[in-house]
């Protein structure tokens, strides 16, 4: 199984990026959602928008609310939904921007698969 790494700490994800090379150690304002800019995984809840990506056998995720469920919701999308929910009429961002629900491109490609979240499950 994949670990789960919570944002709550900026610290702990800047020395990653900086360890990676992904920001420059000097830069002074880091900016924890600015590494998520471009094409990034997204998960929907209750009308609330977050991204992760996975990176090293860790998701990283950021999050503004709802924090206590959403590495449930992540273990259990890459542990059992993963590849195994998919439906044509739910491959639009319409569905995604009016459900709960995953936007996931494995951080490749354009191409974003949607996936619908089942919060009880």
């Amino acid at each position: 199984m994949r670990a789960i790494n919570i944002l709550n700490d900026p610290g702990e994800f800047y020395d990653l990026c900086v360890k990676e090379g992904w920001t420059d150690e000097s830069e002074e304002d880091f900016d924890e959602l600015a590494m998520f800019e471009g094409d990034p995984d997204m998960i929907r809840v209750n009308g609330k928008v977050g991204y992760f990506f996975h990176y090293n056998d860790t998701i990283w995720y950021w999050f503004e609310e709802y924090k206590e469920c959403i590495d449930k919701i992540l273990i259990a999308f890459y542990e059992k939904r993963l590849n195994k929910e998919y439906w044509e009429d739910m491959q639009s961002w319409q569905y995604f921007d009016t459900h709960n629900s995953i936007a996931y491109r494995g951080g490749q490609g354009y191409v974003y698969t949607i996936y619908p979240l089942r919060i009880a499950s």
